[in-house]
């Protein structure tokens, strides 16, 4: 009980933190392609005409999921293993608004997401 305590409570601070009424900074489809990270390797974010898809290649069946925008240019995410919780990833840019790459924000004991730096791959 104090374990679903404690989890409401981090989602209620996260909640609180959102900053409503934004947009991305680019067309959804400006964020598609191909990404790396040095030591996990590559990623996709897939565009369909409607939805962002993140899609971590070394373990696409289960590190997959619609991006929901959330503010600016962060997405939320939950991937289908029902042992994560949700989480965020962020796109950073240059200084003429070209995608980088992007980082995840997403907590977890066994693995850590937040040490990834997925970096744009140029196509």
């Amino acid at each position: 009980k104090s374990n679903e305590e404690y989890e409401s409570k981090q989602k209620e601070e996260i909640n609180a933190k959102r900053i409503l009424n934004t947009n991305p900074s680019l067309k959804l489809s400006d964020y598609a392609g191909f990404y790396e990270d040095e030591l996990y390797g590559k990623a996709m974010i897939e565009f369909d005409g409607n939805d962002l898809k993140l899609i971590l290649l070394p373990t696409e069946k289960l590190f997959v999921s619609k991006l929901e925008h959330w503010h600016f240019d962060t997405f939320q995410f939950k991937f289908k293993d029902e042992f994560l919780p949700r989480g965020f990833i962020t796109f950073n840019f240059d200084s003429h608004r070209n995608i980088l790459g992007f980082k995840i924000d997403l907590p977890n004991p066994d693995f850590d997401f937040n040490s990834m730096n997925f970096l744009k791959i140029k196509e």
